[in-house]
């Protein structure tokens, strides 16, 4: 009887003894429900990014959308801009229609140098 009341007391304890919460989980993926900014013509988009920001031409290929609103995707050619000067950089998606949207901007662009953590 002794031996059946310590397993209750040890089951008891283990059942009490909260478990520590998980803090900051990380997801294995992130939704970013964003707005792109976008131009029925394309030309007013690259007229900003090149007269703008100076960025010219540095690669081009085909990229997918997904809307926010029903998540069905969207082919688009990709074009990506670079001021190899200033370091900036953006990625605007061409739609079949002919409207341009900014995918992406940003600064720093950089040759790409292998790090211990990538």
């Amino acid at each position: 009887m002794a031996f059946a009341a310590g397993a209750q007391s040890q089951e008891t304890d283990e059942l009490e003894s909260p478990t520590p919460p998980i803090e900051n989980p990380i997801p294995s993926y992130r939704n970013f429900f964003s707005s792109l900014p976008c131009e029925a013509d394309a030309k007013k988009m690259f007229n900003v990014v090149q007269q703008q920001y100076g960025e010219l031409p540095f690669a081009s290929g085909q990229t997918l959308a997904q809307s926010a609103q029903n998540g069905q995707y969207f082919q688009a050619e990709m074009f990506m801009l670079v001021n190899p000067t200033t370091k900036t950089y953006s990625i605007i998606g061409v739609f079949a229609d002919g409207t341009a949207c900014m995918f992406v901007n940003g600064r720093m662009f950089t040759p790409y140098r292998k790090k211990s953590s990538l």
